[in-house]
């Protein structure tokens, strides 16, 4: 009996298997990068495949249909249903685009949108961010310009301070090498005028005084 079961068991998993549907496979989905399906990260080289593989689709199906511009190119906003309906277009071959356009959304057009979104979000923050620590920074420049401004002043303060000091203490110095200088010269006039009074005056001079002779 367990013998019996277990070719049951296996002939369910084979049926299981028999019956899953196998990946889509046609000449509109060959160019498609199949790591589109697996990660979540954009890449622009996926959204570039899936634009080619829609006008692929888009071609063969506005060739069996008819839809043509006057210029001679594939007309594809004139797929409608009408054009879509008619009797020489087989069932199998609107199935068999319908599937393919199905899957191309299913399976790769979804996850590329995906992970666009979030890298758009993830971009966003950033740029938020990166906004946030511009503002920040330029906060921070104010108050470094205004703190140097500040000392400038109190420099420019200290400076003329020291100026005023300087000028102070030069004409200080004149003043007292003035003083020195108007003593010296009254000391040598003084001395120069007893000098020649005694060179003139000579002891027979009555006029001469002993004071003067001096």
């Amino acid at each position: 009996s367990c013998y019996l079961i277990d070719l049951v068991d296996l002939y369910t998993r084979y049926s299981t298997l028999c019956t899953m549907p196998m990946p889509l496979q046609n000449e509109h989905l060959e160019m498609l990068d199949d790591r589109m399906c697996e990660t979540m990260e954009f890449q622009s080289e996926f959204a570039v495949q899936i634009a080619q593989s829609k006008n692929s689709i888009l071609n063969e199906i506005c060739a069996k249909i008819g839809a043509i511009s006057v210029f001679g190119d594939m007309d594809y906003a004139s797929v409608r249903f009408d054009l879509l309906n008619k009797r020489s277009i087989p069932r199998e071959q609107l199935a068999a685009w319908l599937e393919t356009v199905c899957c191309l959304l299913t399976d790769y057009c979804s996850p590329v949108l995906e992970a666009a979104g979030d890298c758009s979000k993830q971009s966003s923050a950033t740029i938020s961010k990166l906004k946030d620590e511009k503002i920040s920074d330029a906060t921070k420049i104010i108050e470094l310009q205004e703190k140097l401004l500040s000392k400038q002043e109190e420099d420019m303060v200290k400076i003329t301070e020291l100026q005023d000091k300087l000028v102070e203490k030069k004409e200080n110095e004149i003043g007292t090498m003035k003083s020195a200088a108007e003593k010296e010269i009254k000391s040598f006039s003084s001395l120069m005028k007893n000098t020649c009074k005694k060179r003139f005056c000579t002891e027979e001079d009555s006029s001469c005084s002993e004071k003067d002779r001096r």
